[in-house]
């Protein structure tokens, strides 16, 4: 997620720059660029989650039948893996929003010295 974010600033620059002279701040920029990833991190966290859910004990059963392990069934609360999706989501916004801090370094005068 870093490194996407951190190219979508190197190819996008200009724009921010024109952006940041029309008025907008450079929260507003962070959150925009963070918020754009949002729905690609909810469906891969949704997805992730439902199939941890339906598939943890048959995986766990192929990984550990070589230790002589052959049956496992763990219980598995929804509302574990349901805060743990919400968990997931807030870290990725959070590390969208860390990478997206680099923005406060462009500059509309930066731009045109260029």
């Amino acid at each position: 997620m870093y490194m996407v974010i951190k190219t979508t600033l190197l190819k996008r620059k200009r724009d921010f720059g024109i952006l940041k002279a029309t008025g907008y701040t450079t929260l507003q920029l962070m959150n925009q660029i963070a918020l754009g990833y949002v729905p690609i991190m909810l469906a891969g966290v949704f997805i992730g989650g439902a199939l941890g859910s339906l598939y943890t004990n048959s995986v766990l059963t192929l990984l550990l039948s070589g230790a002589g392990i052959h049956n496992v069934q763990f219980t598995i609360k929804l509302s574990l893996i349901a805060s743990l999706c919400i968990g997931m989501v807030v870290l990725a916004y959070a590390v969208s929003m860390t990478a997206a801090y680099r923005m406060k370094n462009i500059t509309p005068h930066g731009l045109i010295t260029e």
